[in-house]
């Protein structure tokens, strides 16, 4: 009766000492005293990006990263990076560490110290195809500090440049709330403090057309392409794929018609013969169309790459078909 209160201690005991090793765990061993971000939207629907970030490092040495990813846009591509004042280049040695893409990660090797010294490092580089344009409208939204970052942010500074003046009906400003923003004759100046690991979103109308022509003759990006793409023909890959289903669950019904289920020994049915004709037809059918959903899988891959695993919805309900041929082979036999 005794052992019931020492057991609850030990497992409360335990239970805090987890919960302090995920907390220390989890803690940033950086800090962003100062964030300053600069967005310049250019006519082309790209965005070139300049960052500084005031750095206070509680373990030292420690390697500062930057990961830029965000799904509506067509390409990142680095421009340069320094460190204290030193514009590092790629690949020339450990301090500066970059790869490009879809994602863009940059890293910085800061120099070592002791614990709060604080280092500054600027990244500068250029988001293409970032501007969702619709019925005369152009939309921006960048993640100017994005969520899942590894580095907490005191106070922030978001300035907005757009390529043309914009009109006082244009809306433009952040998208999470506790931000002060101030329009200015070509954008606009958001202040945070306190921003902490939340995210920090920049939302912006851009006005493309209007009744005299082109104002900012923005050309629709790619990944919009795609995804119009994708909306158009969904139905048809939805609609092939439930096809190839039917057909392959029809001609399985039709077999199971003609040679019902019956119990025995198959030899001693009358048309054993013809059932085992059946499964053997049935065997190599599904082979067939195995081999002929491999065949569209690769074709679908290398041809219809922008459409997701959409194009490969045919090529998986051929698959399933023939998973269905194969196992009701073994039906018919029995």
């Amino acid at each position: 009766m005794t052992a019931g209160p020492a057991l609850s201690r030990l497992v409360l005991a335990c239970l805090f000492g987890a919960g302090i090793a995920a907390c220390q765990l989890q803690a940033p061993s950086t800090f962003v005293d100062r964030a300053d971000i600069e967005l310049a939207l250019r006519t082309d629907g790209s965005v070139e990006v300049y960052e500084q970030f005031d750095v206070r490092v509680e373990d030292s040495p420690v390697v500062f990263e930057r990961a830029v990813n965000h799904a509506h846009v067509d390409d990142l591509v680095f421009l340069n990076a320094s460190l204290n004042g030193d514009e590092l280049a790629p690949g020339g040695g450990d301090d500066l560490t970059v790869r490009e893409g879809h994602t863009l990660r940059v890293r910085w090797k800061l120099p070592a110290g002791h614990a709060g010294t604080r280092h500054r490092v600027t990244l500068k580089y250029r988001a293409l195809g970032v501007v969702f344009v619709g019925e005369g409208q152009g939309w921006l939204e960048w993640p100017a500090l994005p969520a899942g970052r590894t580095f907490a942010v005191d106070a922030a500074r978001v300035d907005l440049h757009l390529p043309t003046n914009p009109s006082a009906s244009d809306s433009r400003g952040m998208l999470q709330a506790g931000w002060e923003v101030s329009e200015t004759t070509d954008g606009i100046i958001a202040t945070g403090t306190g921003v902490g690991l939340a995210p920090a979103v920049v939302v912006a109308q851009i006005p493309i057309f209007d009744r005299f022509g082109a104002r900012v003759p923005v050309t629709i990006p790619t990944w919009q392409v795609t995804e119009d793409l994708r909306r158009e023909f969904a139905p048809a890959f939805v609609s092939g794929a439930l096809f190839m289903l039917v057909i392959g669950g029809g001609i399985v019904w039709m077999l199971h018609v003609k040679h019902p289920r019956v119990r025995g020994s198959g030899a001693s049915l009358p048309d054993a013969e013809e059932r085992v004709a059946a499964a053997s037809g049935l065997r190599t059918s599904a082979l067939a169309v195995a081999i002929l959903a491999a065949a569209c899988m690769a074709l679908a891959a290398l041809f219809l790459p922008r459409f997701g695993w959409w194009g490969q919805l045919i090529p998986v309900s051929i698959a399933l078909v023939a998973v269905l041929l194969y196992s009701s082979a073994g039906r018919f036999v029995r």
